[in-house]
């Protein structure tokens, strides 16, 4: 990860909670899933425990949800979990390497018992009760690449008892080149930050979506794109993995958010339309504020 190297391990526990220890700290604070504060910001989400904290645990808690896993002992050498290839593959690959087994629960699993609806900024979440978890997303997008200007609509649709491969190898959208050869700095703070070797150019688009459960709502899509100073663009990280790689990142990023948030994943319908780390937290509060779990 960047700055700087940081070693992660899975240890098996006892105590019936996903607890986060930070070993680069004095006196090893434990950071426990479920109790800790999970606070989002526009590109990651932060759990803290009021003494100290470990920032973009999205990927992390995705891994550990999807895989059923509500009791283990995290330890961290540093802010944040390893960042990898921008997924949660990382993870999936150690805890499938590791194994799991079944193991009584001290707290009975959340449901959504009731609707809930949030909306910001031309974006949507919609929540509603089901007796299995299913999630369904919708991501619209617009790319340029060298020699490639378009746009598009992803849609891709994850049941419980799916493969959840595709949702935890999917890359986030920012695939940026590796950080510990470049610094990428938005081009809003360029006069103040001198020449940078790389800056952030936003690609924009706004139309009004068709889907059938959120009609004529109007969105703007920007994407990260990284150009050298002699404006060339440069490749992302690889190829995408998949047609619907960006679709199934922003279902990684909101089962790990609100994981984050509750220890786990509520059983529910969810709906997912240009979802985000803000709105996924917004959503999070929505279902304590309105009684829906």
């Amino acid at each position: 990860t960047w700055p700087t190297p940081v070693t992660m391990r899975f240890i098996p526990s006892q105590a019936g909670f996903i607890d986060i220890v930070r070993t680069d700290r004095a006196g090893h604070p434990l950071i426990r899933v479920g109790e800790a504060t999970a606070s989002a910001n526009r590109r990651h989400t932060v759990l803290h425990n009021g003494e100290v904290g470990l920032r973009i645990v999205e990927h992390l808690m995705a891994a550990l949800a999807l895989h059923g896993i509500t009791s283990v002992r995290v330890e961290v050498g540093g802010g944040e979990p390893p960042i990898a290839d921008h997924s949660a593959a990382l993870f999936h690959e150690a805890l499938v390497q590791a194994g799991t087994v079944s193991a009584p629960r001290p707290h009975p699993p959340l449901k959504v018992i009731k609707p809930v609806t949030v909306t910001m900024n031309h974006r949507q979440i919609q929540v509603m009760p089901s007796c299995h978890t299913r999630i369904e997303a919708v991501a619209d997008y617009t790319t340029s690449r060298k020699g490639f200007e378009g746009i598009g609509r992803e849609h891709f649709i994850w049941w419980e008892g799916d493969d959840i491969a595709p949702i935890l190898t999917a890359r986030s959208p920012w695939r940026a080149v590796e950080y510990k050869k470049w610094a990428a700095v938005s081009t809003l703070f360029r006069p103040f930050v001198g020449i940078p070797a790389i800056h952030q150019r936003l690609v924009e688009y706004s139309q009004t979506t068709e889907h059938p459960l959120m009609t004529n709502i109007p969105f703007r899509q920007s994407r990260g794109l990284m150009y050298a100073r002699d404006g060339t663009l440069l490749p992302p990280n690889g190829a995408p993995k998949g047609p619907h790689e960006i679709a199934q990142h922003h279902m990684t990023d909101f089962v790990g958010d609100l994981t984050a948030r509750f220890g786990h994943l509520p059983q529910g319908n969810y709906l997912l339309f240009r979802a985000g780390h803000l709105l996924n937290g917004y959503t999070a509060d929505a279902l304590v504020e309105e009684n829906a779990l």
